[in-house]
């Protein structure tokens, strides 16, 4: 991963750290000279990121608890496919509101989002526990809680692109294991607590566990640096960049296949491979748990590359998801969620990264991650929704083909993408060095 004044995936050197002239933690903005590259600080940040990540990615993640919980309970009067708009509008919204988070980001209302962000999904929490209709839980739980993730998302990747260069990857892949933890724990609590207290308390233990991690973020948290450089408020233009274009759409045409199999793995253990429910109500913690082992991939995108990386996850996650055709025993199942988890939680993780890695300005990097996330978005809307039609309420073995071809052939087209765009990245790069030599 390398990048003209920002980073290079090959500088083995440090970077030094310029120390504030005063505790940062007191202060609505620290302005060092140079990315500290770590420190007390910078590290502080990675973790405020984790418990964003813990709360928005983990309870989005951890969706396919409720999906198979609706289809058989509280909202048995409606397809699948219709229930899984309540998740994908969450995912939706999660991306596309850093369209607007991004450049508020850039022009320094960090503290806003973030207690805003707060505020929505804790709120969001408590209505869906007292939601009873269709319509209720999805003004709630997608509408509500969705906005709230969208106002944390964007700003914690963009902190994290601040604060560090050449351990840029790193950072966020270990800001991104809060992902794994909250998709682990989300669904442990509602799956233990359903049966003992009822689907309305359940859902408000969730509300408070999200309260108490989201205090700290806004405690702990400062942006690195504020531009006041006048600019548009958007970054749409990043678009007539080759490598931007294949990028965006890479993103977009991935994420309409990657959530498939965290939506629907659990019913499909149920229905083709007869697994019990008891069981089957780990998968999505069995998947969220293996997200943590990403680390590693994300360590070496911090050596060869995001570009170099991000491609191949794709193309493994498309590989598995084809593969899942073939499994219908217990262990087959397990070993699947546990690989699956691993290649798509480094195809996820590996999108904050990739945006900056390809970002000659930093001071624009909230408004181009907004663009690529609106991209991420619309991919996440429609892509479950699609895979519900293509169920069409049939829990039979040829049904699901249609849903795991859908999910692997997105993500292969995603691959080619993303090498493509790695492809001309590393062309502009060449060109640019070469006008520099002349």
């Amino acid at each position: 991963m390398s990048m003209p004044a920002t980073q290079s995936s090959s500088d083995n050197g440090s970077v030094e750290k310029a120390e504030p002239t005063s505790s940062p933690l007191a202060q609505n903005e620290v302005a060092p000279s140079l990315p500290p590259n770590g420190g007390f600080v910078a590290w502080t940040q990675v973790l405020g990121s984790f418990l964003i990540m813990f709360n928005n990615w983990g309870l989005a993640n951890g969706f396919g608890t409720f999906q198979s919980y609706y289809e058989s309970h509280r909202l048995d009067a409606y397809s699948p496919f219709q229930i899984a708009w309540i998740g994908s509008l969450q995912l939706f919204l999660l991306f596309t509101v850093g369209v607007f988070t991004g450049p508020l980001f850039d022009r320094g209302h960090f503290r806003v989002l973030n207690a805003t962000g707060s505020f929505l999904m804790v709120f969001g929490m408590m209505m869906t526990s007292i939601a009873h209709t269709y319509w209720q839980t999805i003004l709630a739980q997608g509408v509500c809680i969705g906005v709230g993730m969208g106002f944390l998302w964007t700003p914690a990747v963009a902190i994290c692109a601040q604060y560090f260069t050449t351990r840029r990857a790193i950072a966020i892949g270990l800001a991104a294991c809060g992902t794994a933890v909250g998709g682990l724990l989300y669904p442990v609590i509602f799956t233990q607590l359903i049966d003992k207290v009822g689907y309305g308390w359940s859902v408000r233990i969730m509300g408070f566990v999200c309260l108490a991690t989201l205090i700290p973020v806004n405690i702990i948290m400062v942006p690195l640096k504020q531009t006041t450089r006048r600019r548009s408020f958007f970054s749409f233009g990043m678009l007539r960049e080759p490598h931007s274009f294949f990028m965006c759409w890479g993103i977009c045409i991935g994420f309409m296949g990657l959530f498939v199999p965290l939506y629907y793995i659990g019913t499909y253990a149920e229905a083709v491979a007869h697994m019990r429910h008891s069981l089957a109500s780990y998968l999505f913690s069995i998947i969220n748990g293996a997200l943590s082992l990403r680390l590693v991939f994300n360590f070496l995108a911090d050596r060869v590359g995001v570009g170099n990386v991000i491609w191949p996850a794709c193309a493994a996650t498309s590989i598995l998801a084809y593969s899942w055709i073939a499994i219908d025993t217990d262990g087959s199942i397990i070993a699947f969620c546990v690989l699956y988890g691993v290649a798509s939680g480094t195809s996820i993780s590996l999108v904050p990264s990739l945006v900056p890695s390809m970002t000659e300005d930093m001071s624009e990097i909230g408004s181009r991650l907004g663009v690529v996330f609106l991209f991420a978005g619309f991919g996440a809307l429609v892509g479950n929704p699609i895979g519900g039609a293509l169920l069409a309420n049939h829990n039979t073995r040829s049904h699901f083909l249609r849903l795991q071809l859908w999910s692997g052939s997105t993500m292969a087209v995603a691959a080619v993408c993303l090498l493509l765009s790695s492809l001309f990245w590393k062309k502009h790069l060449a060109r640019k060095i070469s006008d520099i030599q002349a």
